[in-house]
């Protein structure tokens, strides 16, 4: 019985040492965990480009959760296809979007956005954020699309 509890904590350990290592090597593959949408818009401000974010994402479904003049952090319950795919329990995964607002002068800013999965929001050392990949990223490019056509 003793050899079965050495042999599953030694698994355990293996498990959770091989996620550690992935997801340090996540953020060195190009494309890999990346997800960024990016849109230039030219010939605004600050506050046009703000506006146009919260119509848009709020319009979709969004609430504000951060806002500075750098960016702003958009949040929503995950929809029922992605909450199945992530979490075993329904309901508790949820969509955040990051964009970061560069401004590159003479009333032109670049954004991008940065969409991720959360799962256990707000649980503190339990919250787990994913990137969305590249190619499951089509949803924000079209949303950073309509924010730079509003512009």
């Amino acid at each position: 019985m003793r050899s079965i509890a050495i042999v599953v904590s030694v698994m355990v350990l293996g498990l959770f040492l091989g996620q550690s290592q992935a997801g340090a090597w996540q953020g060195l593959l190009p494309g890999r965990a990346e997800g960024a949408s990016s849109v230039n818009v030219s010939k605004t401000t600050i506050e046009k480009v703000t506006a146009a974010l919260k119509k848009v994402f709020v319009g979709d479904g969004f609430r504000v959760a951060r806002e500075d003049p750098q960016g702003i952090v958009f949040e929503r319950p995950a929809r029922l296809a992605k909450d199945v795919s992530y979490s075993p329990v329904q309901g508790g995964t949820w969509e955040r979007v990051t964009i970061v607002i560069n401004n590159t002068g003479e009333g032109s800013f670049n954004l991008q956005c940065y969409p991720a999965i959360v799962r256990d929001k707000d649980q503190g050392i339990f919250e787990e954020e994913d990137r969305v990949l590249d190619l499951f990223a089509g949803e924000y490019r079209r949303l950073m699309r309509r924010v730079a056509r509003e512009i």
